[in-house]
């Protein structure tokens, strides 16, 4: 099973498996808005904290 990775488009960050397969949206944020930090660092709770920029930044 191929470990996970990310990537971020402004506002939507993606899911990627480290071989390259599994492209997944799996969240998105309101236009005007952005995601600036995210921490994946807790794959096994399925849980990322994330900072945005935007009008409720830490929502």
């Amino acid at each position: 099973m191929a470990r996970s990775c990310c990537g971020m488009n402004e506002n939507r960050p993606y899911k990627i498996n480290t071989d390259g397969s599994g492209f997944e949206l799996f969240a998105e944020l309101p236009v005007g808005e952005e995601f600036v930090e995210v921490d994946w660092r807790a794959p096994v709770t399925n849980k990322i904290a994330a900072s945005t920029l935007g009008s409720r930044p830490y929502q």
